[in-house]
């Protein structure tokens, strides 16, 4: 095997590295849209608490496997692959990179780096990104054509929990959904004035018929009413997004699949060693649910 060659980890985010993040995204939008409009947002915490580790928001184990990862390959290079909005992926990754230490090669790939099926689905393509990422690294590891072979045959494993990709399927290790949720009060943070001009006013509606917002009292409502409506609402949120939740509690898949790679000493990704791999995670994931 050759050495000094880089091991490549190409990561899907949204239900493989991040849960649900809808609340998360809906207030970035909120807030980007205030700004827009000539609002300044009421910006509790520079960032969000749900991207701190003990929210679980961010899978738990994650960080711990690509600090691991990097001890056992020296040359593993971790790079993110997501359908997510560009500007809005960028933003979560960040957060994410200073809240547990982490950080990921650059550039992210994300929804304009993507295809659109004729049915709509997003697809992602190896051969779309490859280049790039060779590019990327290319002042590190000037590698000859054989060797960049070499890295795409051996030392290239995708996780995704999707099977969206339209190439090289043979690299794709497909992991079970993680789709934890941090609830977000989304009327935080904009204040009243906001909440009349009529762009915001229509995300706010928007959000509302989607389950994401409470409704919003009208000024005729007598006030205790209305907060007991809201508290009502906002405690039946709650316990749904718990009763959820409950399903991911004791998610170990970063922490599973890094021990199947040390206790298994794997120094090449090959098909066949990947699909050994997602079949260990799957034993893995059913058993887990049988005993919760």
């Amino acid at each position: 095997m050759p050495q000094g060659l880089p091991y490549i980890f190409i990561f899907d985010w949204d239900g493989t590295i991040a849960g649900k993040v809808d609340f998360q995204s809906s207030q970035f939008s909120l807030h980007n849209s205030m700004k827009k409009h000539g609002f300044k947002p009421i910006k509790q915490h520079p960032i969000p608490p749900a991207f701190y580790p003990n929210a679980k928001l961010i899978r738990p184990g994650f960080a711990s496997f690509m600090k691991t990862m990097k001890k056992v390959y020296p040359d593993a290079q971790f790079f993110i692959y997501t359908g997510s909005e560009k500007t809005w992926a960028h933003q979560e990754i960040m957060w994410t990179e200073k809240t547990h230490d982490i950080h990921f090669n650059r550039p992210l790939f994300t929804r304009e780096d993507c295809t659109v099926d004729v049915v709509g689905n997003t697809r992602k393509s190896i051969a779309r990104i490859f280049p790039r990422i060779m590019k990327s690294l290319a002042k590190e590891y000037p590698l000859t054509p054989a060797q960049r072979q070499h890295v795409l045959e051996n030392q290239l494993i995708i996780i995704d929990n999707n099977a969206v990709y339209t190439d090289r399927m043979d690299r794709l290790l497909l992991c079970p959904d993680y789709n934890y949720a941090v609830f977000e009060n989304l009327l935080h943070g904009i204040p009243m004035n906001a909440r009349k001009h009529p762009v915001i006013q229509q995300q706010l509606l928007t959000l509302i018929n989607n389950g994401y917002l409470c409704f919003m009292p009208n000024e005729e409502e007598d006030g205790m009413r209305a907060l007991s409506k809201q508290y009502e609402w906002l405690a039946a949120k709650c316990k749904a997004i718990s009763s959820v939740n409950a399903s991911y509690e004791h998610d170990d898949f970063w922490k599973f699949l890094k021990q199947a790679i040390i206790q298994n000493q794997i120094k090449v990704f090959t098909p066949s060693i990947i699909r050994q791999l997602q079949d260990a995670v799957w034993k893995n994931a059913k058993a887990k649910k049988h005993q919760s």
